[in-house]
């Protein structure tokens, strides 16, 4: 049986006790993504428009990380704001 490395035993307290965050960090992505794909908003004619999953992934993965570069792919509704704020 080969002996263990000091590298497997740190990797395994690393992912024993980063579990739960990793987690509940994808669950408030997921839940944040959702809403925001389902929450309506508005585009530049007026008419309602809902935000696909790829733009709603995108916009919280840019903002988590970063400033953010702005609304996309049109201009949020109060709700959107309110929702964004919320999750992040």
């Amino acid at each position: 049986m080969a002996a263990t490395s000091e590298l497997d035993r740190v990797s395994m307290l690393v992912l024993r006790y980063m579990r739960r965050p990793i987690f509940v960090l994808i669950l408030v992505y997921a839940v944040g993504i959702t809403g925001m794909a389902l929450i309506p908003g508005k585009s530049a004619d007026g008419n309602t428009e809902y935000m696909s999953l790829f733009h709603a992934f995108y916009f919280f993965t840019y903002t988590a990380t970063t400033t953010g570069f702005g609304e996309i792919p049109n201009e949020f509704t109060d709700e959107q704001r309110l929702w964004a704020i919320f999750c992040l």
